[in-house]
């Protein structure tokens, strides 16, 4: 099973609560934001855990 997985962005300027959400949405299944990449985002395949909540890409948290 690859460990690295690439998905694409909806821009940030255009989609952020979207991709906000996608995000959120495999980090439940264990793939955490390893960086930006091109038009997306390169995704780790971790353990499984409740991500923080994020308001935006400001670098606010809750």
């Amino acid at each position: 099973m690859k460990k690295t997985k690439y998905i694409m962005s909806g821009g940030t300027a255009f989609a952020e609560q979207e991709d906000l959400q996608k995000l959120s949405d495999y980090a439940k299944k264990g793939w955490l934001l390893d960086r930006f990449a091109f038009l997306g985002y390169t995704l780790k395949k971790r353990r499984a855990s409740r991500p923080s909540i994020f308001t935006g890409f400001s670098g606010k948290c809750r």
